[in-house]
């Protein structure tokens, strides 16, 4: 058995622990986030003025073909004024790496001719583009602008035949007499870009990437994956993007539709997080040693006492009452603990005493109740099988719930071959209902020896106790008289449940109208007399309410429904054998249930009734 000071320790350590890994998680959780906001918002920044680097430098490039292509359509298309144009934008903008004219055959040259003019350092160098090696008339750059007639930016190349670099090309249509005549083309060397991209750092080891608007890696701090496919397929736009170890950052340069993307490594942002937990745990182990050491100490101090009076209360235990505990001098709560076991001890002794003097008043009241019980069936009649006549038999049970009880049973014969029987509940249970019993079945035989119907039995039997009855106790009953020779029978039904008549031919019915009210609670009622011919066969099956409502363990009862199954299924069987099978059924669904009620039944078994 695990001492208090170890359950209290193991208790206040677990709670202790609890609240510590919450107030740590809570603290990871809310500091991670802060660590994702503040690295989402510093991504945010730094996306945004790379962006608007890139976008200067494509305005300007957008800007310069504009202008080139307004002067050459406005100016001519000579190569002179090609030259001119051309190399003046170069010369103008620095961030231009080449431009060209490339002519639709046949509109003002007859042959291919593109004159092309990009910077190698201080120098601007011509070359033509038309050459049997390099036809730019099947390059993207071009076919695409001649059939759509809209100026837009090429997807990212290595210019073979041209400047040799890696670039991407934006290009404008020209028109002549308004017919295409070809494409005024400006160059960006990516190394421009690669510069800007490059420039930008979050945290120590991160690094930023550009992304063309198919995925191709244009700018990578590996230079071994330049120009192949980027293969995360999970790009989503301005939000911070978990993968793997690492976080990323995606944005769209809208001109282009070109994709901007940051990489934070995981270990470097949460890094400070990392080490603010570690400490945490760190403290909070060392807290916790320091508590089950205090807790130790002090449930000592409070366990000591407990257990010089447990040693006393052992002593309590095996009858020593004599013996008081030491009360503890300083006036704490095991102070009042000793004091409340000491005035306990007293008062158990004289509880002993006072037990003694119950248990043989108890014993007395016992035998008492015994006695009466035997009384009590000592009226009825004697033995369970109570009547045999030639044309009829009778057969009873009566199980009271408590030593006495209220129900009752008789059987009374009668001159010119009648007999008188009756199945009553008195209201109530116990020595009252008992007692009441008694003097109803004392009336009831005394009236019905005097050749009454059974009506004007009933009438008087209820009168009769009304008088003097201040506890207003009733009886419900079935009275019934039977000729023997006829089997006729005329009954009165009292507020008693309605007898079942059955057979091996006949299903079990209720018999009777709407019963007359109970007796004893109401002077000078009349009753009525029905009447009933019992046929050859027929049984006819009273009883109290407490076969119906019977509980079982679940709170449901018996029930009426489950009385007339019973009897269905007893038609070919003797009286005696049918009250068997029904007390075992009702017992068997009462199962774990104490009996509520009195249980009283009795059969009337026709054995040569009226054809």
């Amino acid at each position: 058995m695990k001492s208090i000071t170890t359950r209290f320790s193991l208790a206040t350590v677990f709670v202790s622990v609890l609240v510590l890994l919450s107030i740590i998680a809570i603290n990871y959780i809310y500091i991670k986030d802060q660590l994702t906001l503040t690295a989402n918002n510093k991504a945010k920044l730094e996306i945004f003025k790379s962006q608007s680097k890139i976008n200067k430098i494509l305005f300007q490039a957008i800007t310069s073909s504009n202008s080139a292509k307004n002067s050459l359509q406005r100016k001519g298309l000579k190569q002179d004024n090609i030259t001119l144009t051309l190399t003046k934008k170069l010369e103008n903008n620095s961030n231009l790496y080449g431009m060209a004219v490339a002519m639709e055959p046949g509109i003002i040259y007859k042959k291919p001719f593109s004159p092309y003019y990009y910077k190698k350092g201080k120098h601007i160098i011509y070359v033509n583009l038309a050459t049997n090696k390099y036809n730019y008339l099947s390059q993207s750059w071009y076919a695409n602008i001649k059939k759509s007639r809209i100026a837009k930016w090429s997807e990212p190349y290595f210019d073979k035949g041209g400047g040799e670099v890696l670039m991407a090309t934006y290009s404008n249509p020209i028109f002549y007499n308004d017919k295409f005549a070809g494409v005024v083309t400006i160059d960006l060397s990516l190394e421009k870009l690669k510069d800007i991209v490059s420039s930008m750092h979050i945290l120590d080891t991160g690094y930023a990437f550009l992304l063309s608007k198919n995925h191709t890696i244009l700018v990578y701090p590996k230079k071994s994956v330049l120009m192949k496919q980027y293969t995360d397929k999970k790009i989503s736009f301005d939000k911070i993007i978990k993968e793997n170890n690492r976080w990323l950052y995606y944005a769209k340069i809208e001109s282009t539709g070109w994709i901007l993307g940051i990489v934070l490594p995981k270990n470097e942002l949460f890094s400070s997080l990392y080490k603010i937990t570690t400490l945490s745990i760190l403290l909070a182990l060392f807290g916790i040693f320091i508590l089950i050491i205090t807790i130790f100490i002090v449930s000592s101090k409070i366990t000591n006492p407990l257990k010089r009076v447990i040693e006393k209360t052992v002593e309590i235990a095996n009858g020593n009452f004599d013996k008081h505990i030491e009360e503890p001098k300083t006036k704490d709560e095991i102070y009042q603990l000793s004091t409340s076991i000491n005035k306990m001890q007293d008062k158990i002794k004289n509880y002993i005493e006072n037990l003694k003097i119950a248990t043989k008043k108890e014993e007395k009241i016992n035998s008492e109740l015994s006695i009466a019980r035997k009384i009590q069936m000592d009226m009825l009649p004697i033995a369970k099988e109570c009547k045999d006549e030639d044309n009829i038999k009778l057969y009873a049970s009566l199980k009271p719930a408590k030593e006495v009880g209220g129900d009752f049973y008789d059987f009374i014969e009668l001159g010119d071959d009648k007999l008188c029987f009756v199945v009553a509940d008195v209201s109530g249970k116990g020595v009252p209902a008992a007692l009441f019993m008694a003097v109803t079945i004392s009336y009831i035989r005394a009236f019905s020896s005097k050749g009454l119907m059974p009506s004007k039995i009933v009438e008087k039997v209820n009168n009769a106790l009304c008088v003097n009855n201040e506890a207003s106790m009733f009886v419900t009953l079935f009275l019934g008289i039977i000729d023997l020779k006829s089997s006729e029978m005329l009954y009165v039904n009292a507020g008693h449940p309605k007898p079942y008549l059955f057979s091996s031919t006949l299903k079990a019915t209720q018999i009777g109208a709407k019963n007359d009210p109970i007796i004893g609670a109401m002077e000078d009622i009349k009753y009525r007399d029905l009447k009933l011919n019992l046929k050859n066969g027929e049984k006819l099956f009273l009883y109290t309410d407490g076969v119906n409502e019977a509980f079982s363990k679940n709170g449901e009862q018996f029930g009426e429904r489950r009385i007339q199954e019973q009897l269905d299924g007893f038609g070919h069987d003797d009286a005696k054998f049918v009250l068997t099978k029904m007390s075992k059924s009702i017992s068997s669904f009462c199962v774990g249930e104490q009996q509520s009620d009195d249980i009283t039944m009795l059969l009337v078994e026709v054995k040569k009734g009226a054809l």
